[in-house]
């Protein structure tokens, strides 16, 4: 399903960030992530790259992430990583690293956001651009 929505994007991986990481926002994340689009490097392949949460911290994403209390454990090594060098908190998954903010408007941040191709709600706008 995934891969029906991200067909015809650029040819180079379209880099990915979620604004949101409630409920839906986590299983946007997994579903993305363990579809076979996920860093694919040909026509239609995707990173995610980043997560926007006011929210909570990076290792609070990390665990419920992990943990959901109706869909279950999602069996994928989720762990909050320590402060890079330039102060991003960030966790990762199966060793690859998600950068993590927690802006009230996420396109005010340029240093959150300049490594997306596109809007944090990207997959919202995907979504509603193919019906």
């Amino acid at each position: 399903m995934v891969e029906r929505f991200l067909a015809g994007s650029a040819a180079a991986p379209m880099k990915i960030g979620i604004n949101g990481f409630g409920r839906i926002g986590r299983l946007v994340f997994r579903a993305l992530w363990d579809s076979a689009a996920h860093r694919a490097a040909e026509p239609g392949g995707f990173e995610l790259v980043h997560v926007n949460d006011p929210g909570g911290d990076a290792a609070a994403a990390a665990h419920l992430l992990t943990f959901d209390s109706v869909h279950g454990r999602w069996r994928r090594d989720v762990r909050a990583q320590p402060l890079v060098p330039n102060n991003r908190p960030q966790f990762s998954v199966d060793g690859e690293l998600v950068h993590y903010s927690q802006d009230a408007d996420p396109t005010r941040s340029e240093e959150h956001t300049s490594e997306l191709q596109s809007p944090c709600n990207l997959v919202c706008r995907l979504l509603l651009e193919k019906k």
